[in-house]
C-alpha cells in the first residue's frame, strides 16, 4: 500500500522524550550514549515530571516526582529511577533492566 518508517529507527532532535530536562545539571554520560539507549529501549524516556500523583504513575525515589509508568528498574532493588536520576546514580554507563511499556 505504500512505504511507512518506523519512529522508532529514528530520533527527532526536537522530541522532548530524548532530552532531560536538567533536574540534576550536567550530565555524567554522553546525551548521544543515552540517545541510543532509549531508542533500543534499554533506557527509558524523558518521561514528563509531574509534582502530583496523578492517575497511574510511579514515583522517583530520587527527586520525588511521579513519570508514567515504564520507569527504569534498579539492578538491586526493583525501585523505579526516572532517566532523569538513573545516570546521576550509576557513574559508569551499566544499564538497567529494561523497562516494560
Amino acid at each position: 500500500m505504500g512505504t511507512s518508517t518506523s519512529k522508532s529507527n529514528t530520533c527527532n532532535k526536537g522530541d522532548p522524550l530524548f532530552r532531560p530536562r536538567g533536574l540534576h545539571g550536567t550530565l555524567k554520560w554522553k546525551l548521544v550514549d543515552i540517545e541510543k539507549m532509549i531508542k533500543s529501549h534499554q533506557l527509558a524516556p524523558f518521561f514528563p515530571p509531574q509534582e502530583e500523583e496523578k492517575g497511574d504513575v510511579e514515583e522517583c525515589p530520587i527527586c520525588f516526582y511521579y513519570y508514567p509508568g515504564g520507569l527504569n528498574r534498579a539492578r538491586c532493588c526493583k525501585k523505579p529511577i526516572c532517566t532523569e536520576c538513573y545516570p546521576v546514580s550509576y557513574t559508569h554507563l551499566t544499564l538497567p533492566t529494561i523497562y516494560s511499556v
